[in-house]
C-alpha cells in the first residue's frame, strides 16, 4: 500500500491518543486493546474489540461512524462522558464561589466566569452530543456486522450446497458403487467391472 486512504480517520484517532504500530504507524492504531487498520487500498478497514470480535468498514464508511466504533471499543466514549460530567460540575462550583465574594470584587470575577462559560458549556455541548452520536452510530456498526455474519453464513452454506450438487453431477453412473468418494455412484470416467 503506497498511501492510506484513510487518513482522515487516523488523524482524528491520534487526538484521542491511539498510536501507531512500529511497523505501519498510519494504517494501523491501537489503544487499549483495541486495534483499527487500513484493509486495502479502496479505503476498507477493520476494528478488533478487545475481546477478539472484528467489525469490518467499507471504504465509504464515514469518519465519526469509524471513530466512534473506535472509541467505544477502546472504552473511550465513557471518559468524553464523565469529562462532561465533571465540567458541568466545575463550572456550578464556580459560580457558588462568585456569589460568596464581596461587590467590589465581582466585576472582573462575573467577565472571567462568563467567558469560562460558554467555554465549558460548548465543550460539555459538544462532548454530549459526541457520546450519543457515538453511542447510535457504534449500535448501528453492531446490527450491521450481526446482519453481514449471517449473510455470510447463508453464503457459506449455498457454497457447500452446490459443491455437493457439483459432486453429484460428475458422477453419472446410474448403478450404485463404492468408486466415487462423492455420492456413492461409479464416475462416468471409470470403468464399470462386468457382472459375474
Amino acid at each position: 500500500m503506497t498511501w492510506n486512504p484513510r487518513l482522515d480517520v487516523v488523524e482524528a484517532l491520534e487526538a484521542f491518543g491511539w498510536v501507531g504500530d512500529e511497523d505501519n504507524p498510519l494504517g494501523l492504531l491501537r489503544h487499549s486493546d483495541a486495534v483499527w487498520g487500513v484493509t486495502s487500498n479502496a479505503g476498507d478497514s477493520s476494528l478488533t474489540e478487545p475481546g477478539g470480535a472484528v467489525v469490518e468498514f467499507p471504504g465509504d464508511a464515514s469518519v465519526d461512524l469509524v471513530v466512534a466504533a473506535c472509541l467505544a471499543a477502546s472504552g473511550q466514549l465513557l471518559d468524553l462522558v464523565a469529562r462532561a460530567g465533571r465540567l458541568t460540575v466545575a463550572l456550578a462550583s464556580a459560580k457558588r464561589r462568585a456569589r460568596r465574594r464581596q461587590p467590589h470584587e465581582r466585576e472582573g470575577l462575573i467577565f472571567h466566569l462568563e467567558r469560562q462559560n460558554r467555554r465549558l458549556s460548548g465543550f460539555a455541548r459538544l462532548a454530549n452530543e459526541t457520546a450519543q452520536m457515538c453511542a447510535r452510530n457504534w449500535d448501528e456498526t453492531r446490527e450491521e456486522a450481526a446482519k453481514a455474519r449471517e449473510a455470510n453464513g447463508e453464503l457459506r452454506a449455498r457454497i457447500a450446497g452446490l459443491e455437493r450438487e457439483l459432486a453429484a453431477e460428475r458422477c453419472r453412473c446410474p448403478e450404485p458403487a463404492t468408486a466415487c468418494d462423492g455420492c456413492g455412484d461409479t464416475c462416468h470416467d471409470q470403468a464399470v467391472p462386468a457382472p459375474a
